[in-house]
């Protein structure tokens, strides 16, 4: 019994020793690479991780000394927060270290376990660049260990995005920036939605920047929503960038949707209106708040008319009716929060609430220089 507890408490102590000093192993006990693995590039949270699995065998038998191990190596298409996933067939005690050396001189990450065949333990470190490293793991057990060690990565890379899908991401740190390419075919709204991966809600700065001369122009400075930020866009190509966050995994992805905006952009270049029939226009990011668009209804007789205003935008926007003389009769507001304004313009009494015979204009304004989105007017 006391033999027992003593080699219970070296076998700790070594532990430890390892721990403080990340020493490596005796090459005469371990020989580089016993295997080899690609670690899993994680874009959809749905890949599996047989083909990134080597199963080993850390044996009791014919070691020269109690510090028995392997060595994996494992390569990386990108850089980004790499993770290893343990799991033994017993109680095992074992120290996984990571290098970024064939030598085994260059230690970058550290873990000690206490795993079992029925727990999958996981460790994973910040990697600045794809490439090769090597995993070492040890054990100070005096029986047969066999065991299972997998790879994945989240990418914190530059990259492309496709409308529609998401793709799981990662920052380094808070310090971290990743740029995503879009390209846009035709004018209209790009919404950029962000979440953590497990779908929470995130905080992080979402930007987009045109790309202009071989060169990346701010164009929209944004934040993360789940619910999606709104930009518009014109037609060429963009980069939507994550940055401000943590060293954590985010789920982002971008949806488009086209405008044909047909707005005059001077009073006399008014476009018609038709009773009834609801009429899109789009503010770009790019806009000034001097840019108008202008839009005219003829009424052949006197009537009641509703005057609604909806949009999708950030920033706040203003929609000016008026009549041929330039009397004003109001204003409508939207923004990202109130989508829907409407009013009833009449002149007279209020009981008939009634547009005399005549045309009408509509001037659309946006408030801000950051203000941008797609609106709708329908007058009936």
């Amino acid at each position: 019994m006391k033999s027992k507890n003593f080699m219970k408490v070296w076998k700790y102590a070594f532990m430890l020793t390892l721990i403080l000093a990340g020493m490596a192993f005796n090459g005469k006990v371990v020989k580089a690479a016993d295997g080899e693995i690609k670690a899993v590039t994680i874009k959809t949270g749905k890949e599996g991780l047989d083909n990134s699995t080597y199963t080993g065998k850390l044996s009791a038998v014919g070691d020269d000394g109690y510090v028995r191990g392997s060595v994996i190596k494992v390569t990386t298409d990108c850089s980004g927060l790499l993770r290893f996933h343990y799991q033994g067939n017993n109680s095992d005690i074992v120290s996984i270290t990571v290098y970024s050396d064939e030598g085994l001189t260059k230690d970058i990450a550290y873990t000690s376990l206490n795993a079992s065949s029925k727990t999958e333990i996981s460790m994973g470190l910040s990697i600045s660049k794809a490439g090769t490293y090597y995993a070492s793991v040890r054990t100070f057990e005096e029986e047969d260990i066999d065991f299972t060690i997998a790879a994945d990565i989240y990418s914190s890379d530059d990259d492309s995005l496709t409308e529609g899908k998401s793709k799981l991401v990662t920052l380094l740190s808070n310090k971290d920036s990743n740029f995503y390419k879009i390209t846009l075919k035709s004018q209209g709204i790009v919404k950029v939605y962000t979440t953590y991966a497990n779908g929470k809600k995130c905080y992080a700065d979402v930007d987009i920047y045109e790309a202009a001369g071989g060169k990346k122009k701010l164009v929209s400075k944004g934040e993360s929503l789940a619910e999606g930020s709104v930009t518009g866009l014109a037609q060429g190509t963009y980069y939507i960038k994550l940055s401000n966050g943590s060293d954590s995994y985010y789920s982002i992805k971008y949806k488009f949707t086209a405008i044909n905006d047909k707005s005059g952009d001077k009073k006399t270049k008014a476009a018609s209106l038709k009773l009834g029939t609801g009429s899109k226009g789009l503010i770009l990011a790019k806009d000034t708040t001097s840019k108008e668009d202008w839009y005219k209804i003829t009424l052949n007789k006197a009537q009641h008319v509703t005057i609604t205003f909806t949009g999708d935008v950030t920033g706040d926007v203003t929609l000016s009716f008026y009549d041929s003389e330039n009397y004003l009769f109001g204003g409508l507001y939207i923004n990202e929060y109130t989508a829907k304004d409407s009013a009833i313009p009449y002149v007279g009494n209020g009981n008939s609430k009634k547009l005399p015979k005549g045309t009408y204009y509509v001037k659309v304004t946006k408030d801000g220089s950051s203000t941008s989105g797609a609106y709708s007017i329908k007058i009936q």
